[in-house]
């Protein structure tokens, strides 16, 4: 018996399955490293986390938030422990959260803010500018 034999007989099939994941996490940061780097794309990955080049705090809270849970979506099917509720939960929770997120920004996609004190600022639409 070959050394390789031996080692695919004493492999678990669920060391496979996180090799072949950290290879595709390593390589999607690797390429988007790249594009970002890249002067001729217009591809910034701070984008996920920044308005305008400044830490927006809920659109941080919302990307950690969704890698904190697909990281714990993919741990489920790893242990085959997933089931039809858990992906509606995942499901449900992200689709709802950009409706809301399109339901609370105006035509121009900024976010609606609505100060009490600002009343006079707004146009005939409730929107400020």
């Amino acid at each position: 018996m070959s050394v390789i034999q031996t080692f695919l007989e004493n492999v678990d099939p669920d060391h496979i399955m996180y090799a072949i994941l950290a290879f595709i996490m390593i390589s999607s940061t690797i390429y988007l490293y790249r594009l970002n780097k890249d002067d001729r794309n217009t591809i910034d990955v701070m984008d996920l986390v920044t308005i305008k080049g400044r830490l927006n705090d809920r659109k941080f809270t919302r990307f950690i938030t969704w890698v904190v849970s697909t990281w714990g979506f993919i741990y489920l099917i790893s242990i085959g422990q997933l089931t039809e509720w858990y992906f509606i939960g995942y499901m449900g929770a992200w689709v709802a959260n950009a409706l809301i997120g399109k339901a609370i920004k105006d035509p121009n996609g900024e976010e609606i803010v609505v100060n009490k004190s600002d009343k006079e600022s707004e146009n005939h639409t409730g929107f400020r500018r």
